[in-house]
């Protein structure tokens, strides 16, 4: 017997079907799209300043994305656990 949560998530396999992955990325598409409109929405509704902060949003993720050195948190290894686990450390104390 299997039992499955709200999710879709498979508790006895550990694994999701096809449609409850595609369900589940749609579902945070949504939730992605609308933290961001609500982020970047001014006091004043103005639609000019909206505008203006979504693009002022996406310059600096796209400047924190490009400056990123991604390439050291690669891989599945002890030595990037341990990189991982360090930014993550020096970040968040």
């Amino acid at each position: 017997m299997t039992v499955k949560t709200n999710d879709g998530f498979n508790k006895r396999e550990n694994s999701m079907n096809e449609n409850d992955l595609r369900g589940m990325s749609e579902y945070y598409r949504k939730t992605r799209r609308a933290v961001y409109e609500e982020a970047t929405r001014p006091l004043s509704n103005n639609p000019d300043i909206h505008q203006n902060n979504k693009a002022l949003m996406r310059t600096i993720v796209e400047k924190l994305s490009n400056d990123a050195v991604l390439n050291s948190y690669r891989g599945t290894d002890k030595n990037t656990a341990t990189a991982i686990w360090h930014h993550l450390w020096t970040k968040n104390r």
